[in-house]
């Protein structure tokens, strides 16, 4: 006898192949109707929001001492990967001003406000019951497509005067 498996949630396997977000199947479980009437629309979009600023400020760091060092290399002020190892010992040797950086708080930003659409667009479509699955993704696609964008250009702009050739060349001077 073959019996049906199950997700942890008691919903048969099939049902989980239904993906809303990101990460390939079943990486998302929509809730009932009544659970989402327990909670209300508005705490549900701000905890998307505050999820997607805590997942960018964790990875944060990272990304933002990879951008500075290829800004940094792209304008001539040496190799990439010396830039890289000088970001990280900056993180261990000088915590309060690698973590207070305005550079880090624009990576902060960018990837915050990127994940926080994401989240946002989830929620929007998890509530509209009588959307369809590609207007949900193309819903997604444009939100965050557009915050990361728009974010993104202004950070690299931000970046190439902060550490470009123009800061390079005033550290020689």
């Amino acid at each position: 006898r073959v019996e049906a498996v199950t997700a942890p949630h008691g919903r048969p396997a099939a049902d989980r192949e239904r993906v809303m977000g990101g990460g390939g199947p079943a990486s998302f479980t929509p809730r009932t109707p009544e659970q989402r009437a327990r909670v209300s629309g508005i705490v549900d979009g701000a905890v998307a929001v505050v999820s997607g600023i805590g997942a960018a400020a964790a990875v944060s760091p990272f990304l933002a001492t990879v951008d500075r060092a290829v800004v940094a290399a792209a304008a001539g002020n040496g190799g990439v990967f010396r830039h890289i190892a000088r970001g990280f010992a900056e993180f261990v040797t000088k915590p309060r001003a690698a973590f207070t950086s305005p550079a880090l708080g624009m990576v902060v930003g960018v990837y915050g406000l990127t994940y926080a659409a994401a989240n946002v667009s989830d929620v929007v479509g998890e509530r509209r019951a009588n959307a369809s699955d590609a207007s949900k993704a193309a819903g997604k696609f444009a939100a965050t497509t557009g915050a990361n964008m728009g974010a993104g250009v202004m950070k690299d702009a931000a970046f190439a005067r902060m550490f470009g050739a123009a800061a390079a060349f005033a550290a020689r001077s």
